[in-house]
């Protein structure tokens, strides 16, 4: 990501003030969470990795795509993070908060569809953002359980002292944790793409968001990253 403030992971471009731990709290109560218990942790299953393993692994990752930049290319970093995004993310989860009560106006096979376009485009939007290293690092300041879901909090800290904070909401999906949403400086990826995957369906119906979609991902492999801007964002 060059000289630029660290870029957000996918859908979260705007600049706004972090949103205190309140109103995430709000944020979580609206999705159907339960209300947060603080207590301490309960450890993983035996054969699940942790909430913060996942996310460790998930951040490397990020930072990885950054360190190869422009040699691998697009294609190298997209064919770099895909394995670690695929099997971090809850992707339905993340779809029914997305679409809500839209969901029920597609088929089976459109879900799948939707489902396949959306972690493409998932992983396009990270391989476009995170491409270029300035010796930023990730780190895990903390962690909390509550009886529906994990919280991961981790910095992102830039050469120049600044630093953004990435918290990650985990839930367990078949006894794996998986992320189903992640809040940038106090701003939610679901927030930000709720309202325009709602409004393209009840405009277009399914093949309106397919379509979107679709042309959000070629966009993404055709332009160059932040780390090749000429100018700040």
């Amino acid at each position: 990501m060059g000289n630029h403030a660290a870029a957000p992971p996918p859908f979260a471009r705007h600049r706004i003030r972090p949103a205190p731990f309140w109103r995430m709290s709000l944020f979580l109560l609206l999705l159907g969470l339960e209300a947060p218990v603080h207590g301490a942790s309960l450890p993983p299953g035996p054969q699940a990795a942790s909430p913060t393993s996942v996310i460790h692994l998930f951040d490397q990752s990020l930072l990885a795509s950054m360190q190869a930049g422009a040699r691998a290319g697009f294609t190298g970093r997209y064919r770099l993070l895909e394995p670690v995004i695929r099997r971090t993310i809850a992707w339905s989860a993340m779809l029914h908060l997305l679409t809500g009560r839209d969901w029920e106006q597609f088929s089976p096979a459109q879900r799948l569809r939707l489902r396949q376009l959306f972690i493409h485009y998932t992983i396009a939007n990270y391989a476009h953002e995170f491409s270029g290293y300035e010796g930023q690092r990730f780190e895990i300041i903390k962690h909390r359980h509550y009886p529906a879901y994990d919280l991961v909090i981790a910095r992102f800290n830039e050469k120049n002292h600044r630093h953004h904070t990435f918290v990650y909401l985990l839930q367990k999906v078949r006894s794996t944790w998986r992320v189903v949403n992640i809040f940038v400086d106090g701003v939610s990826n679901i927030s930000l793409l709720k309202s325009q995957f709602q409004f393209m369906v009840r405009k277009s119906g399914p093949e309106g968001l397919f379509d979107y979609l679709t042309r959000s991902i070629h966009r993404l492999e055709s332009s160059p990253g932040p780390s090749h801007r000429s100018h700040a964002p």
